[in-house]
């Protein structure tokens, strides 16, 4: 009897590990084929992500090459010169207009000497061909070394700094220069 007994419980072992291994096979086999749905959606939400990081870049690049376009200035169309003063000291700086048109241009004087500070700014009114001068007479006094910008509307700023060997001798011409 107990053998019968030993015998049943080895064949309920049997039937019941058949029945949990059969369950979770089948439960193991519908998980297996959600992951592979999910990998494959994944797969294909990662694909369609890189496309649309590839568009994006692309967009990017366009608006940077055309905000560039609209940042290019063109180079601001005024000569300059430097002579030595007629009525006083210092140094006269000689503007002229390359435009076909009259222009406005402001003017910022800085002296390295005195630490870099915006000693003066004018506003100079260039009509084309026409030098004009700001210096003594005008209420500036250059000496070499002095770095000078210039600004107009619609026109890259220029920056140049004066320089003693680049010295002319001239008459002064009428223009039209305002103290800031």
């Amino acid at each position: 009897m107990v053998g019968i007994r030993i015998h049943s419980i080895a064949l309920l072992a049997l039937v019941a590990l058949s029945v949990a291994a059969c369950a979770p096979k089948s439960d193991l086999d519908a998980a297996n084929a959600k992951l592979a749905e999910a990998t494959a959606n994944l797969t294909a939400a990662n694909k369609t992500m890189a496309d649309l990081r590839a568009q994006l870049s692309a967009a990017q690049r366009q608006i940077s090459d055309q905000t560039a376009q609209l940042d290019i200035l063109p180079p601001l169309p005024v000569s300059h010169s430097v002579r030595t003063s007629l009525l006083g000291s210092g140094l006269v700086v000689v503007f002229g207009n390359t435009a076909k048109k009259p222009m406005t241009v402001r003017v910022v004087v800085k002296k390295p000497a005195l630490g870099n500070i915006n000693v003066k700014g004018f506003e100079l009114h260039l009509n084309p061909a026409v030098p004009c001068e700001l210096g003594y007479a005008q209420g500036a006094v250059f000496e070499p070394g002095n770095i000078i910008t210039l600004t107009s509307t619609n026109y890259a700023t220029e920056t140049f700094t004066i320089d003693s060997a680049s010295r002319q001798s001239a008459l002064e011409p009428p223009c039209v220069a305002q103290s800031m």
